[in-house]
């Protein structure tokens, strides 16, 4: 991907991830100007993090919870 570049492969995700950052600026100004949080919304809210060589989805989000107990495994969802 940075092969022969000048630019390391860290520095290169570093000024991407800026750039996007940048780009993104006037529509977060918008927002928080136009009071896009609504009183009485929903506070859930969901966390996504992507972890190579972490477990599957289906051990961490998935838990099929009207599966066969071989299938969901010994644990039940929070409800």
């Amino acid at each position: 991907m940075c092969g022969g570049s000048h630019l390391k492969c860290r520095e290169f995700l570093h000024v991407g991830a800026l750039g996007a950052a940048w780009l993104s600026l006037p529509q977060l100004l918008a927002a928080k100007e136009a009071g896009a949080v609504r009183p009485g919304h929903d506070n859930r809210a969901c966390i996504m993090i992507f972890n190579l060589g972490a477990p599957s989805h289906v051990d961490l989000w998935d838990m099929k919870p009207d599966a066969p107990k071989e299938i969901r495994g010994p644990f039940k969802p929070i409800r």
